[in-house]
């Protein structure tokens, strides 16, 4: 398997974030109960509308640093030493428990009205205790990107996933995908940074894979990547 480095972005700016995860992941324990079985960290966060109502019954998706959404587009719920599904309350706000206290988390908090979807995203790890009091969010209109995937000048089918979230696309004939219903996390400057991962399983039967961070604007844009052979990392 080639993993390649190379890659060119085009979408108003692209920023490298270094961010790692600071534990291997720990073993779900046999005895899990209602936690995820793993440590004794807490995550308390709360979230509101524009016009500071709670966010009530908001659904609360919790992922590790690294992980990738299932390409068979099965949806994860209940909980796991690597990811976790809670609601909010009547007051917007949740309590995730059972925590691995040594992980990067991705906190994804969803609210779905007929007048369209709204969302944040936090990404943080615990401190100096085993308490991590999340800022209070205003939850905002959910983004897009769609775009065209090549491989030395010819489209490419592929899978497009985002780090740390339930989010997926698929490439067709042409290159062309779209990835909807992304939260907006604590953006600076305007610009939101997503985590992405791209497979794509030749005609020859290897696969090629590509990581890196994008920056989007505030109001979504359109992504063009070019993959290229050649990458520093050989895997067979």
């Amino acid at each position: 398997m080639n993993r390649v480095n190379k890659n060119s972005i085009t979408l108003g700016g692209v920023v490298c974030l270094a961010l790692f995860c600071l534990c291997a992941q720990a073993p779900l324990s046999a005895n899990a109960g209602s936690g995820t079985g793993v440590g004794n960290g807490v995550i308390l966060g709360k979230v509101l509308y524009p016009d500071s109502t709670p966010v009530v019954n908001g659904t609360v998706r919790l992922r590790t640093y690294d992980y990738l959404a299932d390409t068979s587009g099965k949806l994860r719920w209940g909980r796991d030493s690597v990811f976790a599904t809670v609601f909010t309350d009547k007051s917007g706000n949740f309590r995730i428990d059972s925590l691995c206290t040594k992980h990067v988390y991705y906190i994804e908090v969803n609210d779905e009205k007929p007048s369209g979807q709204q969302a944040t995203l936090y990404l943080d790890t615990f401190k100096t205790d085993n308490t991590l009091q999340l800022e209070t969010r205003v939850v905002k209109p959910v983004k897009k990107i769609t775009g065209n995937l090549t491989l030395q000048g010819l489209p490419v089918n592929a899978y497009i996933q985002i780090f740390g979230l339930e989010k997926i696309g698929r490439s067709d004939a042409q290159g062309s995908f779209t990835i909807t219903d992304l939260p907006e996390g604590k953006c600076e400057e305007g610009e939101c940074t997503y985590r992405l991962h791209i497979t794509s399983v030749q005609p020859s039967g290897s696969v090629v894979q590509i990581d890196y961070n994008l920056e989007i604007e505030n109001e979504g844009g359109t992504l063009e990547i070019e993959l290229e052979t050649g990458g520093n990392d050989n895997d067979d």
